[in-house]
C-alpha cells in the first residue's frame, strides 16, 4: 500500500478500495481539463494520478468510467494535496463533496462482483 495511506490510515472513517478506472477531470475555476487513473476509493474519497499538477483546495469534477456501465459516474470533490511522484505525474487525494456510500458501492460491485462484502 502507498506511503501516503498508510500514514492517515488511522483517521480514516472509510475503509479504502483498490482500483484501477479512467476517470476525466474538470477544474472549472482554472479552465483545465484532464485525464487521469484512479486508484482507490472511499465513500470519502478518491485517489488519482495525472499528468496535471492539481493544487490543495482545487474544486474538481470527476467522471469515473465503471465497468459495464454505459455512463460514467460523475462526483464532486476538492483536492487535498498533491505530491509529484515522478516528472510531471502527480498522486493526488480528492475529499468527495459528500459521502457516497451508495456510488461507491456501485462501482465495487462493478469490479468485484455482487459479493464482494
Amino acid at each position: 500500500m502507498d506511503e501516503y495511506f498508510d500514514s492517515a490510515r488511522e483517521k480514516r472513517d472509510f475503509a479504502r478500495f483498490s482500483i484501477d478506472l479512467r476517470v476525466q477531470f474538470l477544474d472549472a475555476a482554472n479552465n483545465k481539463k484532464g485525464e487521469a487513473q484512479a486508484r482507490d476509493i472511499s465513500a470519502k474519497g478518491i485517489g488519482i494520478y495525472t499528468n496535471e499538477a492539481l493544487p490543495p483546495k482545487t474544486e474538481i469534477e470527476l467522471w469515473v468510467q465503471v465497468p459495464n456501465r454505459e455512463e460514467p459516474m460523475y462526483i464532486k470533490g476538492r483536492v487535498v494535496w498533491t505530491k509529484e511522484v515522478e516528472n510531471n505525474k502527480y498522486r493526488v487525494g480528492i475529499c468527495l463533496d459528500r459521502t457516497d456510500l451508495i456510488g461507491v458501492s456501485h462501482i465495487l460491485r462493478e469490479i468485484y462482483g455482487k459479493d464482494w462484502l
